[in-house]
């Protein structure tokens, strides 16, 4: 889930993203005002759906915040069994 705060500047207000929690636990993913980290942990659950032409077009989106833990631990699990286990793999940066 995306938390957002809204803040005075200058002649205009601004809603700028605080922090994201995951939706299945509550658990804080990010928070934009925490220390910066070399530790890199993220987790992509989304669908993209609809129309593309070549001049362009209109794409819907589902999606879910999800910690690294629950998607391990809840998510991972539930796909195997479902017939679609987690895939490893090891990616240089």
């Amino acid at each position: 889930m995306k938390h957002f705060t809204t803040y005075m500047e200058p002649a205009r207000e601004v809603t700028a993203l605080h922090r994201i929690t995951c939706d299945l636990c509550g658990q804080a993913i990010r928070d934009e005002g925490a220390e910066p980290s070399y530790y890199c942990e993220e987790v992509v659950i989304r669908a993209k759906f609809g129309n593309v032409y070549p001049e362009g077009g209109t794409l819907e989106q589902l999606e879910v915040d999800c910690c690294l833990d629950c998607f391990q631990l809840r998510l991972g699990p539930w796909l195997a069994v479902n017939g679609a286990p987690l895939r490893k793999s090891v990616v240089d940066v």
